[in-house]
Parts: structure tokens; sequence; C-alpha cells
């Protein structure tokens, strides 16, 4: 069977967020701690993503939530990011603090396809949570979407 760059890229995409199960660093008691990947699990993750033309969409803090649809509003792209994940849905609701979650998202970009009105439609969402009150320090969470 003869494989596409892009199902290898999506591929890839998958074998890493797997391997990122494995590379987990944050405290057990945070609720992100199941979404933490290593700098060096994530290293070929730019070229997965403009192998599948996947456009970038650095967010503001903002966000609705309608069960496990999110919207985000980034200045990279007219219309809204939509990402549907019941992973994101748990994850905002083990934060449990609005200001928190918004902050989250406020240091985060969604990676996906442009739906023709403008806006994107969320594959995968990456993040960073601060380890210190500079974010000198501080650890990358992956969201895969639905």
């Amino acid at each position: 069977m003869k494989i596409s760059l892009r199902q290898t890229a999506l591929l890839s995409l998958g074998l890493l967020f797997a391997a990122a199960v494995y590379g987990r660093t944050a405290d057990e008691s945070s609720p992100y701690r199941k979404f933490i990947v290593d700098v060096e699990e994530i290293e070929g993750l730019p070229s997965a993503i403009r192998a599948v033309h996947f456009k970038e969409a650095p967010l503001t803090p903002w966000f609705e939530r309608s069960g496990v649809d999110f919207t985000f509003k980034s200045e990279a792209v007219k219309g809204k990011v939509s990402f549907r994940s019941k992973k994101m849905a748990a994850l905002c609701d083990r934060v449990n603090n609005t200001r928190q979650f918004t902050d989250f998202v406020g240091r985060s970009s969604v990676y996906g396809i442009e739906d023709g009105r403008g806006g994107l439609e969320g594959r995968l969402f990456l993040g960073s949570i601060c380890r210190d009150a500079g974010c000198a320090d501080e650890d990358i969470v992956m969201i895969t979407a639905d």
C-alpha cells in the first residue's frame, strides 16, 4: 500500500501525540498533567503541520464553550476559530476557573484548516502552562480535536 505525504504527516502527528502520554512533567494534581509534552517529543511537529497545510492561529485570551465545542478568536483569521474536543472540555471542567483557563488560551495557538468562511476549523491545540510568575519556566500542552 502506498502512503501519501499527507497521510505520513497525519500519522506522525498521531504518533507524537501518543508518545506525549509518556512525557508528562507536571505536578500530579495539575489538571493539565495528561496533556503535557516534552519539547523533544514535538520537534517534528512544525514539519508535519506544514505538510498537511495547517494554518496557525495564535489565540487571544477569550473563548466561548458549548459542550465540547469551543470558539476562540485570533488576529490571524477573520472569522472564528472552532475546536471540538472532549479532552479540551474535560480540561476546562477540571480547571474550573474561567480566568485561569482564559489566560491559558491566551498563551496558545490552534492549528487547522480554513473553513471557507474566513475562519479556521481547529485540529490541534498547543498551549503552555506557566510554572513561575514571569513564564520563564513553562510546560507545553497539546490537545487534538475529536
